[in-house]
C-alpha cells in the first residue's frame, strides 16, 4: 500500500514537471480545449422524451378540439333555458296560466286518450 503512494506521487511529480515545461502556446491551447470541454459538458441537454411527449400533448389537444366540437352548444343550451325562464319571471302578463298549468296538462291527456 504504502509503494502505491510513493509511485503516485512520483508519478504527479513527473506529470507537474512536464506541465511547467510545456511551452506557453501548447498550455493554451490545452486551457482552451479543457474550457470547451466543460462547458459543452455543463450545458443541459434536453432529454430524447420531450419533444415525443409535447407531441402527443398538441394531438390530443387538436383531437379532442376537432372530435368533440358540439361542446358548445351543449354549453349554450342552458343558458338559453335559463334566459327563457328570466323572461317568465319578468313578465306583467297573468300568471294564471301558470298557476293552472297542471290542468291544462290533465285536459290535453285526457283529450288525447279519448281521440
Amino acid at each position: 500500500m504504502q509503494d502505491d503512494s510513493k509511485l503516485n506521487q512520483r508519478i504527479r511529480t513527473a506529470l507537474d514537471a512536464s506541465v511547467d515545461e510545456l511551452d506557453p502556446d501548447i498550455s493554451r491551447r490545452l486551457r482552451q480545449a479543457r474550457h470547451a470541454a466543460l462547458e459543452t459538458a455543463a450545458k443541459p441537454r434536453m432529454p430524447f422524451w420531450q419533444p415525443a411527449g409535447a407531441f402527443a400533448l398538441a394531438s390530443i389537444l387538436v383531437l379532442s378540439i376537432f372530435l368533440w366540437p358540439d361542446q358548445d352548444r351543449r354549453q349554450v343550451a342552458p343558458e338559453a333555458a335559463a334566459l327563457a325562464d328570466l323572461e317568465l319571471i319578468t313578465t306583467d302578463d297573468s300568471l294564471q296560466l301558470y298557476e293552472d298549468l297542471d290542468f291544462y296538462q290533465w285536459l290535453l291527456e285526457s283529450d288525447t286518450h279519448a281521440s
